[in-house]
């Protein structure tokens, strides 16, 4: 099952980044540095400060996730951002 699941996302990733729809961003000292006040203004794990930290570098029109954690940490650093298990009519009208 995880196998499977692993070679789904690969799978949808390589499609997506074919696609142009899946930039690939390398991870800044600014994006690591940012992470940290993130750790320590927000209480949120590194994974999810630094996701937040390259949404923001990144000039992000939008974050999509189930975390509902990250979304709301995305939300107060000014990111637009949706929870798409509680959103999902929302998050599926924003990709269209």
């Amino acid at each position: 099952m995880l196998k499977t699941a692993l070679q789904d996302f690969l799978s949808e990733s390589m499609k997506m980044s074919r696609l142009g729809l899946l930039p690939i961003m390398s991870v800044t000292s600014k994006s690591f540095i940012d992470s940290w006040q993130l750790i320590l203004k927000h209480h949120v794990d590194g994974v999810d400060a630094l996701q937040t930290s390259t949404s923001t570098e990144a000039a992000c029109d939008l974050l999509l996730s189930a975390d509902k954690r990250l979304v709301d940490v995305a939300k107060k650093e000014g990111i637009a951002a949706i929870n798409f298990e509680e959103e999902p009519e929302k998050a599926s009208a924003s990709l269209e």
